[in-house]
């Protein structure tokens, strides 16, 4: 596949040009694949944010104490105030590491195992708070691989053979800008700065899982 002049270029202030050089029949697959997920994130988040509201209403309905109570209701009026903000920052990541992939052939997927995490721990480089929150995205990663191994071997070879210009990777393992890696820390990244507790950010973590990522195989 040849011609600069089919190097893709994608909008956005964080878009630079790429060097992977892709014929126009390839070049419509990338774009076609890209706008179906920037489609599909919304409307599984608009679920999303749906389940988060009427969970913590029913925990806050069932609390023990009021100051449980309030903790919960404080954290529905938070993130009502905040979806917006978290809604962008989620579809930004996932489609800038799309987007990246794209420039460089490379995603980024890098994130602590179990065994590290525990490592970790024992050696008191993370707090209770962060190791929790970590663990947590940490088991959602891996049963996501797990749920989708097969899909996601296809679509790493797909894309792969888009990258490389029409030359089939037989590496075991190729991975593709849309690992459950870059989905789940994209979300994390995008609850980071979100004042809630770690309480509330462990139950938003776990309808994530069951309203978006068990949802992304279709």
């Amino acid at each position: 596949m040849q011609g600069q002049d089919n190097i893709i270029s994608f909008g956005g202030t964080s878009a630079r040009r790429i060097s992977v050089v892709l014929d126009p029949r390839a070049r419509r697959i990338v774009e076609e694949c890209r706008n179906l997920l920037a489609r599909t994130l919304p409307q599984l988040m608009v679920g999303l944010f749906e389940q988060i509201d009427d969970s913590l209403y029913e925990l806050a309905d069932k609390s023990e104490n009021n100051t449980l109570q309030t903790t919960y209701f404080d954290a529905m009026r938070e993130l009502r105030k905040e979806r917006l903000r978290i809604d962008r920052a989620f579809n930004h990541q996932v489609l800038e590491a799309y987007d990246n992939f794209w420039q460089t052939g490379r995603v980024d997927t890098a994130t602590r195992s179990l065994d590290e995490l525990s490592r970790d721990t024992e050696m008191a480089l993370l707090d209770n708070e962060e190791l929790e929150d970590s663990l947590a995205i940490t088991n959602m990663i891996s049963k996501s691989e797990n749920r989708y191994s097969r899909e996601l071997y296809a679509l790493g070879q797909r894309f792969a053979f888009i990258v490389s210009g029409g030359r089939l990777n037989e590496t075991p393992g190729t991975k593709s800008p849309l690992e459950p890696t870059v989905i789940c820390n994209g979300f994390q990244a995008a609850m980071k700065d979100i004042s809630v507790e770690l309480p509330v950010k462990l139950v938003v973590y776990k309808l994530f899982e069951k309203h978006v990522m068990h949802y992304l195989g279709g």
